[in-house]
């Protein structure tokens, strides 16, 4: 009966248990049960029980700490991913935010000061989070790989080797991604690589640690493959990863290729190819690669252009009849990137047949490569071709069914959108393009429309692009910036800017809402990466579009606001500042749009200056590589852009302007511009010839304004000549283009030489695209305005018109300096070869050899107009004879030379050679 009571009240099924010697003494009756130490037991019983309650009650309040702790952190975590990801984050917005999260005392564990860590490192605030991960109370090697991270994202090498050499216990990849933070791969990336070897022995440690070096191995051939460093990267793959026994897999042939291409170094990216077939580690991204290159699209690649050239002549036989003619150039690129390709679907295609494996064609990054060599070079007609040929080829894959992966091959939708861009400037393809992709299944995505919007916006056709938008918003087809972009193009090219303006105002909207609404849908918020919906890219492409609508609105207050709007954390895009620049100048804000290119200019020479600070130990194997230099022309593109603008700006601002020492401010303004853009080779200097006889001006690609410039500069050079050279003007043929109509610059710079300057000029006999200004014109010009200086007229030009009116002469028969003086001359375009031979004084062999010989007047084109007779006057000047007076000159040495012969006998004249006058000594 005790031990049912006992059970029932102690609950656990515990009881009192008494000795055996108790239990034998209480049946014999000599004792009786005790019932204090009943008691007593069940009195400690219940304590331990409410000892194990108290336990698990405050096991309770602790979890429900922690979840309230984590939820906290949470939450604040959210509100810092927005401020990271709202596309405006800088990064002292980002640590205003963690100061705020770090005093709600939310900060408890290694994890979270991981993820705060991993936030700074997407604004690239290494310095930040380095300062973070320090008050830590306890060190934590995942957190400090963060901050490594973070240092390696803002390029902050001396921070990153601060902070491994405060790590307790760094590991392989604490190595490897200080490694990655290095500008190249110098000598201290290698030391970091062999410490990570040191920590992380393959050969006697686990396949983990064989796991965390190959992190590091290939963030060295990531650093590697930025850099253009093929060198490094082949010793890598080659060497160092077989030595240790990491085997090497397809990304690492591929991050091999990826430094070849960078470098631009076809014949080494075709030897790594081979290798990795013949080990069957070829990637299809590796051959894309390989075909990519043979597009040749950098010009400025002498081992691209070269390859281009074999695979062209090899691959133009290949060609089918009816396609429609291309260029030289396009045949010597295009065509090589294609049969790249051809070659490859060909070998697969033997393989399968030979070993019957389940072997496919070339996937479809591959084949989009090829596709994207045809748009790069705009081979319209090749691309379409090809276009066939993958449509056959996917279609007899789906038959046979042995094929794996047949629907996942080209074409796809990015295979069309490449199609759709070789095909830009012929908008009926463009619709038969996108009629076939939705033949064939593809809903028309938002790069395919984007891509038929630009056709459509070259075009001018406001129509089509109006009628695909409304198709778009039918099908529901997202517009992203890109094709809102060319859509804004597309309407301000149709002369509707006011639409363009209004569709822009919208469309920025829509991604503003779009994107707050991502970030209140999710608790990520989008964290470690930035969606590619509101890249910022695609903005900057829209902005400029929009810039474009107020530069044809000539709305300056408008564009000021989007220009505002438009700024990251770093700053603005260098194509946001020239398209501010191309809105100011329109609105005839001439100082806006010079302190744009001011700021620009500023800020390329410090960045200038900065890159070349970290290439100062750049290594002598890695001497060829040209990739930062393909970035550089890249800027330097938008920077001339601003420098048209501005310069246009200031022509602009003179045409309106009535003051004519304000008049001369600007003109002054315009030609220091273009000499500060010359002085940074962003437009091309004058170039004297190799015989001092001709200047040369290039002036093809530039804007009216531009030109004229130069044209003024290159005047004002004569100063430092001793002997006026002829000047010529690169301007081109204006020939016209299928559907388009003919240049500006070269009836802008005619109307400029003859109306404002009154510079006479002519086009060069052999060359009609060379426009020739004889050198004393230009200092009969710079005569003239010598002290009036351009662009105010001299007071006395129009009673000189008077005087030319009065005398019946004309323009032709006349010098440009119409003011008297030196060159106060009637002169006549002679030459002096010919005018020798005609008067028999020198052989027409010989005069065409000696004409012939002059390599200034060969290139320039400029036939008989550089060879006029100067001779020297009785003060020691040059003087230009005029025809009339060389003819004379030389009927009176033949009189002399007869009256010699007839009185040879007479005493009173002399009998040797008559010198000419003094005057008239040459």
């Amino acid at each position: 009966a005790m031990r049912r009571i006992l059970l029932l009240r102690g609950g656990r099924g515990r009881v009192v248990s008494l000795s055996s010697e108790a239990r034998g003494r209480r049946r014999r009756g000599d004792e009786q049960p005790v019932w204090s130490a009943v008691l007593e037991a069940e009195s400690k019983l219940r304590t331990e029980e409410e000892e194990d309650e108290k336990v698990l009650a405050r096991r309770k309040r602790y979890r429900a700490a922690q979840v309230a702790a984590w939820k906290d952190f949470g939450r604040a975590m959210d509100e810092v991913w927005a401020v990271v990801n709202g596309g405006k984050g800088s990064k002292e917005d980002v640590r205003l935010a963690v100061a705020v999260l770090e005093r709600r005392d939310v900060l408890k564990r290694p994890s979270q000061y991981t993820q705060v860590a991993t936030a700074m490192a997407k604004v690239g605030d290494g310095g930040g989070a380095a300062a973070l991960v320090r008050r830590m109370p306890k060190q934590s090697t995942i957190a400090y790989n963060a901050a490594l991270r973070a240092c390696a994202r803002s390029g902050d090498f001396l921070e990153a080797e601060k902070l491994l050499g405060e790590m307790e216990a760094p590991d392989a990849v604490s190595f490897g991604t200080a490694l990655a933070a290095e500008p190249r791969y110098n000598d201290r990336a290698k030391a970091y690589l062999r410490r990570a070897l040191a920590v992380e022995d393959p050969l006697l440690k686990s396949d983990e640690s064989k796991g965390r070096l190959r992190l590091a191995y290939r963030e060295a051939l990531a650093l590697c493959a930025r850099n253009g460093q093929w060198r490094s990267a082949t010793s890598v793959v080659f060497g160092e990863m077989p030595k240790y026994g990491l085997p090497v897999e397809p990304r690492d042939y591929d991050a091999v290729g990826k430094a070849c291409f960078a470098a631009g170094h076809l014949e080494e990216l075709l030897v790594v190819l081979k290798a990795a077939t013949r080990h069957d580690k070829d990637s299809d991204a590796l051959h894309a690669l390989y075909v990519e290159a043979l597009a040749g699209f950098d010009q400025g690649n002498a081992g691209f252009s070269s390859a281009r050239a074999k695979g062209g002549a090899k691959a133009g036989g290949r060609r089918k009849k009816g396609t429609g003619a291309q260029s030289k150039e396009e045949d010597a690129a295009a065509l090589a990137a294609v049969a790249a390709l051809r070659r490859l679907r060909k070998r697969r295609r033997d393989q399968r047949l030979s070993t019957s494996s389940a072997v496919g064609p070339p996937s479809a990054v591959a084949s989009n490569a090829a596709l994207k060599a045809c748009a790069l070079r705009r081979a319209g007609s090749l691309a379409l071709e090809l276009l066939s040929e993958l449509e056959e080829e996917k279609m007899e894959a789906l038959g046979s069914g042995a094929v794996p992966g047949a629907s996942t091959l080209a074409p796809d939708a990015k295979s069309y959108v490449w199609a759709l861009r070789a095909n830009r400037s012929d908008v009926d393809r463009c619709l038969e393009l996108l009629g076939k992709a939705r033949k064939a299944g593809l809903v028309p995505n938002a790069q395919m429309c984007a891509a038929a919007l630009e056709s459509f916006g070259d075009a001018g056709d406001e129509r089509l692009a109006l009628d695909l938008l409304s198709e778009m918003d039918l099908r529901n087809v997202p517009i992203d910036p890109f094709a809102a972009a060319a859509a804004v193009n597309c309407l301000v090219n149709a002369n509707e800017p006011t639409k363009a303006l209004a569709f822009y105002a919208v469309e920025r909207e829509r991604l503003l809402e779009g994107r707050r609404t991502q970030l209140s849908s999710s608790r990520n918020g989008g964290r470690g990466s930035s969606s590619d919906f509101f890249h910022e890219k695609a903005t900057d492409a829209l902005d400029v579009a929009g810039l474009g609508a107020c530069a044809a609105l000539k709305d300056a207050d408008r564009a000021k606001a989007i220009f505002g709007a438009a700024k990251h954390g770093w700053g603005w895009h260098p194509w946001i500042v020239a398209a501010y620049a191309r809105a100011a100048a329109s609105a005839g804000r001439w100082r806006d749009a010079v302190d744009l290119y001011g700021m620009e200019a500023t800020r390329a020479r410090e960045l200038q200056q900065r890159e070349e600070e970290q290439q100062q130990h750049k290594e002598e194997e890695d001497s060829e590589e040209w990739s930062l230099e393909r970035k550089r022309r890249s800027r330097a593109l938008a920077r001339t852009a601003t420098l048209d603008a501005a310069i246009d700006a200031c022509w602009r601002a003179l045409e309106e302007e009535t003051d004519p020492e304000q008049r001369r401010v600007l003109a002054r303004a315009a030609v220091e511009l273009w000499e500060d853009g010359a002085a940074d080779g962003l437009v091309p200097r004058p170039l004297l010839g190799k015989r001092n006889k001709v200047i040369t001006l290039d002036l093809h690609g530039a804007s009216p304004s531009r030109a004229k410039a130069a044209l003024l500069a290159t005047f004002d050079a004569y100063e430092t000549l001793d002997f006026p050279p002829t000047l010529c003007l690169l301007t081109g043929a204006r020939k016209k283009k299928k559907n388009k109509k003919g240049g500006t610059l070269r009836p802008a710079l005619e109307a400029f030489l003859s109306k404002r300057l009154k510079v006479k000029f002519d086009a060069a006999p052999n060359n009609a695209g060379v426009l020739v200004i004889a050198g004393h014109s230009v200092t009969a010009f710079r005569n003239i305005h010598k002290d009036t200086k351009f662009p105010n007229e001299p007071t006395t030009s129009d009673q000189d018109d008077e005087l030319r009116d009065d005398d019946g002469l004309n323009d032709d028969d006349i010098d440009d300096d119409e003011h008297g003086g030196e060159n106060n001359t009637i002169t006549h375009k002679v030459s002096l070869t010919d005018f020798l031979a005609a008067h028999g004084l020198v052989s027409p062999t010989d005069a065409a050899d000696a004409q012939a010989n002059d390599d200034d007047q060969a290139k320039a084109g400029l036939g008989d107009y550089e060879h006029l007779i100067d001779v020297l006057g009785p003060d020691g000047h040059e003087k230009r004879l005029t025809l009339d007076e060389i003819i004379a000159l030389c009927e009176e040495e033949s009189d002399d030379d007869d009256d010699d012969d007839d009185e040879a006998d007479s005493p009173d004249k002399p009998s040797g050679d008559d010198e000419p006058p003094a005057e008239l000594s040459p």
